[in-house]
């Protein structure tokens, strides 16, 4: 008795893996253009007089609160966003290729308790 949906096509899970290869890439690339943008806000809420109280800059406590997460006008929320956007389906992929293997595994078992029982 076969408990087996139908195999993975390995030609779909190198597929897959250029997927992964792609969500890897597009997730590093937005936490460093993250990074980017929050260093530059930090930089900008302690040199522009703009962001000053009574003519010091804010403590960075406050900055981390008020500006750290969705930027000034909210260009961070976008980059957070797709960011969150890109490791869940980076999650969702490696998930799909690890279930992949799991049914080549229960196959591979499968198929040699097949050949045992014949021998």
């Amino acid at each position: 008795m076969t408990i087996l949906p139908t195999l993975p096509d390995f030609e779909d899970m190198y597929a897959t893996i250029q997927e992964i290869k792609e969500l890897t890439y597009n997730k590093l690339l937005l936490e460093v253009q993250i990074k980017d943008v929050v260093a530059h806000i930090t930089k900008t809420a302690y040199t522009n007089s703009k962001y000053f109280t009574n003519g010091k800059p804010r403590p960075m406590s406050f900055i981390e609160k008020a500006w750290l997460f969705s930027g000034f006008n909210g260009e961070l929320f976008e980059k957070r966003e797709r960011f969150a956007r890109t490791c869940a389906d980076l999650e969702h992929i490696k998930l799909k290729f690890d279930l992949d293997k799991a049914l080549i595994d229960v196959w591979r078992t499968e198929s040699a308790n097949k050949r045992l029982a014949v021998s």
